[in-house]
């Protein structure tokens, strides 16, 4: 999280996955969308392709931090997933005040969704509880991956 100042104003800015080493500084494009708007509450852009990579990656690790089975990639909705990611294109997400007691959600991307709605869409297509809710992957017990782990062959050394 940190301040950013273009033309005497200030914006806040937050991410949740690091920034990709990178020469080209943003275009000024970019900020042209939101610098002078004074109603903008929230602006979000991303390369959905690659916010989908980084949903997939953080349910996997929320299912290992948690002793569950990491989500298959093998699944229906994940191939097609999968087989999509490159056709996505960006999504624009803004959220204008419009009003004291009013806000205003524009979402601009090819399916209308974000990635990492996207990966979660595709979670819950695959969940056992699907239409209802989201069900976590079944937790792994400790004392099955011990006994696992003393069943495994010994790797073979040369």
């Amino acid at each position: 999280m940190g301040i950013y100042s273009q033309g005497g104003q200030e914006f806040v800015y937050a991410r949740l996955f690091p920034l990709l080493p990178n020469r080209t500084p943003p275009p000024p494009e970019l900020f042209a969308q939101f610098s002078g708007r004074t109603n903008l509450f929230y602006y979000d852009w991303e390369i959905t392709s690659n916010r989908v990579a980084n949903a997939r990656q953080l349910y996997q690790l929320g299912s290992i931090f948690n002793l569950r089975t990491p989500p298959s990639i093998e699944t229906p909705s994940q191939k097609w997933l999968g087989a999509i990611v490159s056709l996505l294109g960006d999504a624009v997400t803004e959220i204008t005040q419009t009003s004291p007691q009013e806000l205003t959600l524009i979402r601009k991307s090819r399916l209308g969704f974000s990635g990492f709605e996207l990966a979660t869409l595709s979670m819950w297509l695959e969940s056992p509880a699907f239409p209802h809710h989201i069900a976590r992957p079944p937790v792994v017990r400790v004392e099955d991956l011990k006994r696992n782990k003393a069943a495994a062959p010994a790797p073979v050394r040369k």
